[in-house]
């Protein structure tokens, strides 16, 4: 398990391997609350980083954005 601090290119490395994800892989990969990891989630999105999948609900997935980051500090 990870510590809280994790940083934003390590939390979408997470979702990037896992490819979809909700509140609760962020809160046990990461050590976070359920809360903290619902709140990550909301930024990310808020910065489309990620979006919404039609899988289950609370089910979010990289936007290209975030993919084309990754590619770029090497992580993907």
């Amino acid at each position: 398990m990870k510590t809280i601090t994790a940083t934003k290119i390590e939390v979408l490395r997470f979702i990037g391997v896992n490819q979809v994800v909700q509140a609760g892989d962020l809160a046990n990969e990461f050590g976070y609350t359920l809360g903290t990891a619902r709140n990550k989630i909301y930024r990310l999105q808020k910065v489309k980083l990620i979006e919404k999948v039609g899988i289950r609900v609370g089910t979010y997935c990289l936007t290209n954005e975030a993919i084309r980051r990754l590619e770029h500090h090497g992580q993907r």
